[in-house]
């Protein structure tokens, strides 16, 4: 049994510390890809899950950089008390800003556990982190129960900007041809969602295993992020049957009606699935940077001419995606890059 006894109770916004520690587990960690499902302002400000919500990362954001050692002690008090708790989190994360130099051994580092602080500043941390216990529940806790947890706790540096984490999910270099304000902007979409999802409060529910946390509506999942991402780059909603292309319609002109239905809901299905199969994950970013590049340094170019320049893309010869959803995922980018020109 879990119960939510100090989840936020005002509707106050996500913070951009809340999103940006929300994009770090999101890209900027080696396991970063398990992760699923991103927990909002349940068993803290974010927490990761795998698909199966059986494994956990668990993230309180501080964004003030008048941190003090005692302070940073008093920030760990939810990842401590959820350690203690009945629920198993496998790792427990600190994101914060850059601190004083004098707090640490080696200041070139932005991860790191507990013993890159200087001796004298983790007794610090210790105190302030057991004074804020003993105000929250009025009794003492174990000192080698805080101990044992000082030595889980990941200790994270916020080193990015706002655009940065956005474009670390892509991992390119030409990152579109697109702008800072622009990445700034879905950032901000990004904080957006995270705000709404922080409105709903779930003060005093309970919960006996994590998986029940879903039922809140308080999450977000991998796969609504980059698909806001890909919206975003293409300037339209890639599932919307609005969105049909006329260059595409050209394509399947000969088919019947039914049949034609039937293509594009086939194409969907295969783009979809490319899209959220995280071992293409690469692969695909390429790709689609490839095609949203040629498309608009050659607006005059064909479908089918975009598609004999990217048919030996991985993703292609893999058959991840056939050549007639190839061909419609190029004439949606094509589409979009219209509707941006006008």
């Amino acid at each position: 049994m879990y119960s939510f006894l100090h989840t936020e109770q005002t509707n106050d916004k996500a913070s951009e510390f809340e999103t940006k520690s929300l994009l770090y587990l999101f890209s900027m960690r080696d396991d970063s890809s398990e992760i699923d499902t991103f927990i909002i302002d349940c068993f803290n400000d974010v927490t990761g899950a795998n698909n199966n919500c059986d494994k956990l990362w668990d993230v309180q954001s501080k964004g003030k950089k008048s941190l003090r050692p005692s302070t940073i002690g008093e920030s760990l008090i939810t990842l401590f008390e959820n350690c203690i708790s009945q629920i198993n989190f496998d790792y427990y994360i600190l994101f914060f800003p850059k601190l004083k130099d004098i707090y640490f051994i080696d200041n070139d580092i932005s991860v790191f556990k507990i013993n890159n602080f200087k001796k004298q500043y983790i007794s610090k941390i210790t105190e302030g982190l057991q004074k804020e216990y003993e105000r929250r529940n009025n009794k003492c806790i174990n000192e080698n129960a805080i101990k044992k947890f000082l030595n889980e706790v990941i200790f994270v540096v916020d080193t990015n900007t706002k655009s940065k984490y956005v474009k670390n999910i892509m991992d390119l270099k030409k990152y579109f041809g697109k702008n800072e304000e622009f990445f700034e902007c879905i950032f901000n979409e990004i904080r957006d969602r995270q705000s709404i999802l922080k409105n709903n409060s779930i003060h005093q529910q309970k919960i006996d295993k994590v998986s029940d946390v879903l039922k809140f509506n308080k999450h977000l999942k991998r796969n609504d992020i980059e698909m806001l991402i890909v919206d975003r780059i293409i300037g339209l909603d890639i599932f919307n049957p609005l969105c049909l292309s006329v260059d595409f319609i050209q394509i399947i002109k000969d088919y019947g009606i039914e049949e034609q239905r039937n293509i594009i809901q086939e194409c969907n299905s295969e783009i979809c699935l490319m899209l959220f199969n995280n071992n293409d994950k690469e692969k695909f970013w390429s790709c689609f940077e490839k095609i949203y590049l040629l498309l608009k340094n050659n607006t005059d170019y064909t479908i089918d001419e975009i598609f004999k320049k990217i048919e030996n893309e991985t993703i292609i010869k893999k058959k991840v995606l056939s050549e007639k959803s190839a061909k419609y995922f190029i004439s949606l980018i094509k589409e979009g890059i219209k509707h941006e020109n006008t």
